[in-house]
């Protein structure tokens, strides 16, 4: 039975005859190697085969009429959340922490920086308003949104590969990816010293153009070492076990290197919801996880002793059950060591965001960030809550036309909230809000709350 045509990076185009293991693997049909179990993730459809049953006719029922964009962001609004595109229209309240924040990085060529708060008080809004300013500027941005299993600090590649799926910078007109930026690169980049990863990945971008599984390798997707022989790529396959920092230290610095070539001054890594490091119930993995983070922070400060890797001596250490410690106590892969920064200057700023947790790990973190590099956030002033709250009766009233506030109901949704702003936040005051015009819009009989 043909269940639909999928692409391989190796074995081509090929038809799926079966799926096995609840669909996460296919038993697909290639024309030159004939039928191989392969795993879902490893393919990528290009043909759906429709079922056997007649479609059904689907009936669209009529939108209300009103201002799309306003209803757009309204939805976000319900989650407590500022969509990414309007993140400088709602920051509130923060001119102190912004202006700390820009005039460092555009003062400094490196550091690090530490954004603490409690939930809800506007963390991930203000990590958004920075990329946004620091990709106008001309800088490069990368993010990595933390989380305790797969994009988690004890993970190395996964942070890796966030960081630089979602790198962007702006070039003249234009917002460049980091495809985008490797393809303008690789007739301008010159290693004055060999760069065990990004060297063989050039030669190899030169050789075969845009191969999507060279894509996929650089980028930190899992590829299997028999997918790159079969290509007769000879790239070193990219570690995913625990112990890697150094690795991948190594790789960010790399591109920094390549970035100051291009002429980017600086590269801006945001890491949002820090913490999660904090909450792991394993031991091993919280330190290897703060191991990484102290790796990340020590490259943001450009420290020289970074630059080194001795590695037979880092070799002899068995002082860890995972991993290798070097002498100034940074960690290193057991299995291919690699210095952290592959050549000095760095132009790398660090931002950090975390919800402060009462454990040794958290001093731990903290202890490595200069006390004058760390923003304390509290909640802001009653009037700037107050110019929130018009905001958001604006976005709503145009949302859905038709709809007004009458004043005493005007009044009670600008007021009642003050009394309550310091202790709910930003994120709870946008919710709350929003939800009690729902209330008033479908005339429930229920006042704001």
């Amino acid at each position: 039975m043909k269940l639909g045509k999928v692409k391989h990076p190796v074995f081509g185009e090929g038809i799926v005859v079966d799926t096995k293991y609840r669909g996460w693997y296919l038993e697909v049909e290639f024309p030159k190697v004939g039928r191989v179990l392969i795993p879902r993730a490893h393919v990528k459809f290009v043909e759906y085969v429709p079922g056997v049953e007649a479609r059904k006719e689907v009936r669209i029922k009529p939108v209300i009429s009103g201002d799309f964009k306003a209803r757009w962001m309204i939805e976000a609004f319900r989650l407590g959340i500022v969509p990414h595109d309007y993140v400088n229209d709602f920051t509130f309240g923060r001119d102190k922490e912004i202006k700390f924040i820009t005039e460092k990085i555009e003062k400094e060529d490196h550091g690090v920086i530490l954004i603490e708060g409690q939930y809800g008080q506007g963390k991930t809004h203000l990590l958004d308003y920075i990329g946004i300013w620091a990709r106008e500027k001309g800088f490069a941005v990368g993010r990595a949104m933390l989380d305790p299993q797969d994009v988690a600090l004890w993970r190395p590649k996964n942070v890796y590969r966030e960081i630089v799926q979602s790198l962007e910078v702006k070039i003249g007109n234009k917002i460049l990816n980091f495809r985008d930026l490797m393809r303008k690169a690789k007739d301008i980049v010159n290693f004055q010293k060999p760069h065990t990863f990004l060297t063989p990945f050039f030669k190899e971008l030169k050789k075969r153009g845009d191969d999507e599984l060279l894509w996929n390798w650089i980028e930190g997707e899992e590829i299997p070492r028999d997918y790159l022989d079969s290509k007769g790529m000879k790239l070193k396959v990219l570690l995913n076990y625990r112990p890697t920092a150094d690795l991948y230290c190594y790789l960010l610095t790399g591109l920094n290197f390549i970035m100051r070539q291009m002429g980017i001054e600086k590269f801006i890594i945001l890491l949002d919801e820090a913490e999660t490091i904090f909450h792991h119930d394993y031991r091993e993995e919280q330190r290897i996880g703060s191991d990484f983070l102290r790796g990340l922070i020590g490259v943001a400060r450009c420290k020289e002793e970074l630059t080194k890797c001795e590695r037979e001596e880092i070799k002899k250490d068995k002082s860890r059950l995972l991993g290798k410690m070097d002498s100034e106590g940074y960690l290193h892969s057991g299995v291919n060591p690699h210095p952290y920064i592959y050549q000095l200057p760095v132009t790398i700023h660090l931002i950090i965001a975390l919800t402060p947790v009462d454990t040794w790990w958290y001093q731990e973190v903290v202890e490595n960030v200069p006390e004058d590099c760390i923003i304390r956030l509290q909640n802001p002033p009653k009037s700037e809550y107050k110019k929130l709250i018009r905001k958001l009766i604006s976005i709503y009233e145009r949302a859905y036309e038709g709809f007004k506030l009458t004043d005493d109901k005007r009044k009670i949704v600008e007021t009642k909230y003050l009394d309550y702003a310091e202790t709910l936040g930003l994120r709870h005051i946008i919710k709350a809000v929003t939800e009690n015009l729902d209330f008033i819009r479908h005339d429930t009989g229920t006042t704001p709350q």
